[in-house]
């Protein structure tokens, strides 16, 4: 058996996880790599209830685990004691956090989208970069981490410019020509990098991560984003892929987010297949990416592409 520990149920984080599950059996139907049945342990990811489930699926049979889904959740199934078979979660860990030989991480992580978009950025003679974020503690983390990849490749943020009024937007432009950078860097959601990107003109290279991508990529609601360079999963940018359109798209309309889970559940799947049986991949072709085993780590490298191409009609 395979469990899924997820908080299905849950106000806050109940529909993504049931995205992420919907996901998960449907490449288990489409491809199944195993005939162990999947069996959902719902929790709310608090300690007890987080603990309580994970013992209870390993001494029904679980052959792997896969949850849970939140950071402090995983902190605390890592300090447990309890991980006697191989488990998947589906967050980060913080940076140098030692995990159980059997605990490994697959998750959607904008912190490094931004790091490979700075990888990226600075391939070319670019190296003068300007941030225009917001103050939403989401966007303020993709902002710190593309600014410290960006400085140790050897480039310079010349601002880390805030918008929120108008009058933000309107001071823009001045601060543009004061600084004159070479690119901009958006850490910004899709509804803000509309609004901001006329303020930049058109001429001025752009780059964001898959936040600024609302899964309609020449949707005329994008027109103000044209060229605008991002980072996002096939799945959601390259539909035609035959490693994307093997597995049935999602029944209802969901929100690009909720789609994203749905993918890494797909990719999910087969990482815990292969860990069901005795083997962990070192690394594949997913719908989210390509994925690499890095220290009980899969990472995931997302295609470069832009708003405008001919990739995902």
């Amino acid at each position: 058996m395979i469990a899924l520990l997820l908080p299905i149920g849950n106000k806050a984080l109940g529909v993504p996880a049931e995205a992420f599950r919907d996901g998960f059996i449907a490449a288990a139907n489409a491809k199944p790599e195993t005939d162990l049945p999947i069996r959902v342990y719902p929790t709310n990811e608090l300690t007890d209830d987080l603990l309580f489930n994970y013992k209870q699926a390993v001494d029904e049979g679980a052959r792997a685990v896969v949850g849970p889904l939140t950071k402090p959740a995983i902190s605390t199934l890592s300090s447990s004691g309890l991980v006697s078979v191989p488990t998947l979660a589906l967050n980060t860990v913080d940076s140098g956090a030692n995990l159980p030989d059997l605990l490994y991480t697959l998750s959607l992580s904008a912190e490094a989208e931004a790091r490979q978009v700075a990888r990226a950025a600075y391939g070319g003679t670019q190296s003068r970069a300007m941030i225009i974020g917001n103050d939403s503690p989401l966007n303020r983390r993709i902002a710190q981490a593309f600014g410290e990849e960006w400085r140790q490749l050897g480039g310079t943020i010349e601002a880390d410019y805030q918008v929120g009024s108008q009058a933000t937007l309107q001071r823009l432009r001045e601060t543009l020509d004061r600084i004159r950078p070479e690119l901009v860097f958006f850490a910004l959601d899709a509804k803000r990098a509309r609004q901001v990107r006329p303020y930049l003109g058109y001429a001025m290279p752009v780059y964001a991560t898959s936040q600024v991508h609302n899964g309609l990529m020449n949707a005329p609601v994008n027109r103000e984003l044209l060229g605008v360079q991002f980072v996002d999963m096939p799945w959601l940018t390259d539909k035609a892929n035959p490693l994307v359109s093997q597995y049935p798209a999602i029944p209802q309309k969901l929100t690009a987010d909720l789609e994203r889970l749905y993918a890494l559940g797909i990719d999910a799947y087969r990482i815990a297949a292969r860990m069901a049986k005795g083997d962990v991949i070192s690394s594949f072709e997913g719908v989210t990416g390509h994925v690499e085993l890095k220290r009980q780590q899969f990472l995931r490298t997302v295609p470069l592409t832009s708003f405008g191409s001919d990739s995902n009609p």
